[in-house]
């Protein structure tokens, strides 16, 4: 098969976390260092509106001294936006033509009607190609 018929829904991970826009940035430093996701993808009634990723998390925590700031600070404010979404009937070139134009590590998958499927990161990508040159 060819990475230009291959759709992203057949790859992209499923299992996703999501929270929202007034949640906590520690509830999504918990969520992160758990170590089972590499994003958290910020939802408003179930559409993406933002991501905060280990990065993100790791750049906000080197800029605080005082805990009750981490505490009281909602993701809205340091999620990343504009949020970049891909749909899930694209193919594996589309995500990896958009990863590759705005230089991004996790695109979160929307369907027809804009609602958060999945989310596609790096490492499923090359998962993806791997499988198709084996």
């Amino acid at each position: 098969m060819r990475a230009s018929g291959v759709t992203i829904a057949s790859f992209m991970t499923r299992d996703i976390i999501c929270i929202d826009t007034q949640g906590s940035l520690t509830e999504v430093a918990r969520i992160l260092a758990s170590g089972m996701v590499s994003c958290v993808v910020v939802v408003d009634e179930d559409e993406p509106v933002g991501i905060v990723t280990e990065r993100d998390l790791a750049l906000v925590v080197a800029g605080i001294v005082d805990q009750q700031i981490l505490e009281g600070t909602p993701v809205s404010e340091v999620m990343g936006t504009p949020i970049m979404t891909v749909k899930d009937s694209e193919t594996l070139l589309d995500a990896l033509g958009l990863i590759d134009r705005v230089q991004i590590r996790h695109l979160p998958v929307v369907d027809e009607m804009g609602k958060l499927v999945g989310v596609v990161t790096q490492s499923d990508l090359l998962g993806a190609c791997r499988e198709l040159l084996s």
